[in-house]
């Protein structure tokens, strides 16, 4: 009778210690998720569950080897609190709230399978000594993981390169940005790429991993006041005082420049054609670049012709005058073809005899030419300009 009742008592201590446990981690979980916003779901349950009868069985003193399986399970489904709660405090609290970070979907799951494959070995190393067991799929698995990394590597270091931009913030959407060869304003941020804007409405999308390689100029951080440059050319014969006093008036009178600070004129380079200036302006939006610009080059423009009617300004070019000269030898080499003496031949009312093409006389002093002010007079042959089209 006296064990009997012992029985009794420690079954119903038994059953009462699995619904304190089972219901207590339960209310637990109900305030976690009402008062803090921890997301649990059904695998804080399954491990309300496992807990409530883990402890059940230590309190009624069962010797069994499940006891040591729902141990492992125990430790396991509390991996599932664990990634709720970095999810929580982690992820939402410190980055979304406190930083203004959005951490993406991928970097949580991602993260939440590494914790939950170090709660597996960890179990599977303590709880059922299978050190050598592991020893042997680890050596397995690091083979496949360096195929894997081989072959996913491009991928693996964009997804590395958007993640270190999205923590670290370097830009944000809004900001006009220069990198590399590319200017435009930030539209789109991904774990991918980064889409900008340029001035022409034209989509550029980088990669985050060139992003990362290259130098990224924020020209809206940490002001959107910044200076742009552009270069101009002008004579050798015009002093460079009067030429920076041109070109600080085009600057200032132009249309939305910022003239505070003013614009500034320096003498860049001695070019092989001109002097080559830099006038450097202030903005306060990249988007009216060209607008500037254009409006500087105009004014630049009514500068030059509004000084004693002496063009200030050439274009600095220095394979300009080589250029000419090839351009002008391979004129001379298709008309000195075309006007040959037997196809250029001019015969008179009178049948006087056939005579060359002018131009055929000219060959020699053409390139002769290419020193003065207007370019090369191209010298044509009428007679034969007339034949041609006849001919057609």
């Amino acid at each position: 009778m006296l064990n009997w009742l012992m029985d009794t008592q420690r079954t119903a201590v038994t059953v009462g210690v699995f619904f304190i446990v089972f219901f207590g981690t339960i209310a637990a979980g109900r305030f976690l998720k009402r008062r803090a916003g921890v997301r649990l779901g059904l695998f804080y349950k399954l491990f309300c569950l496992a807990l409530g009868f883990h402890a059940a069985a230590h309190v009624y003193g069962v010797q069994t080897t499940w006891r040591g399986h729902l141990g492992a399970a125990v430790v396991l489904l509390r991996t599932a609190l664990t990634i709720a709660l970095l999810d929580r405090y982690v992820w939402d609290y410190y980055y979304e709230t406190r930083r203004q970070v959005v951490i993406p979907r991928l970097l949580r799951e991602f993260t939440a399978a590494v914790v939950l494959l170090v709660m597996l070995l960890l179990v599977l190393s303590i709880g059922y000594h299978a050190e050598t067991e592991l020893k042997g799929i680890l050596a397995g698995s690091g083979v496949i993981a360096i195929i894997l990394g081989f072959g996913m590597q491009n991928l693996l270091k964009t997804l590395v390169a958007g993640a270190s931009l999205q923590i670290g913030k370097p830009y944000r959407l809004g900001d006009w940005l220069r990198i590399g060869e590319h200017i435009g304003q930030v539209v789109e941020i991904n774990w991918a790429d980064t889409r900008l804007r340029t001035n022409d409405a034209v989509s550029i999308e980088i990669p985050n991993n060139k992003i990362v390689e290259d130098t990224i100029v924020d020209l809206s951080f940490p002001t959107t006041l910044h200076a742009m440059r552009l270069s101009v050319g002008a004579d050798y014969n015009v002093p460079p005082n009067r030429v920076k006093d041109a070109l600080r008036r085009a600057a200032s009178n132009a249309e939305g420049i910022v003239l505070d600070p003013p614009p500034k004129v320096f003498l860049k380079e001695f070019a092989d054609s001109a002097i080559v200036y830099e006038v450097k302006f202030w903005m306060n939006s990249h988007a009216t670049y060209n607008d500037l610009c254009d409006a500087i080059h105009t004014n630049i423009w009514y500068e030059s012709k509004g000084r004693e009617s002496i063009s200030l300004f050439r274009c600095a070019h220095s394979s300009w005058n080589a250029k000419r000269l090839l351009r002008l030898s391979r004129d001379i080499k298709k008309r000195r073809e075309y006007c040959a003496p037997s196809r250029c031949s001019r015969v008179s009312m009178t049948s006087r005899p056939r005579r060359s093409c002018a131009i055929r006389r000219s060959i020699s002093s053409a390139a002769v030419k290419l020193s003065s002010k207007k370019g090369p007079r191209v010298i044509r042959c009428s007679s034969c300009f007339v034949a041609r089209r006849r001919s057609r």
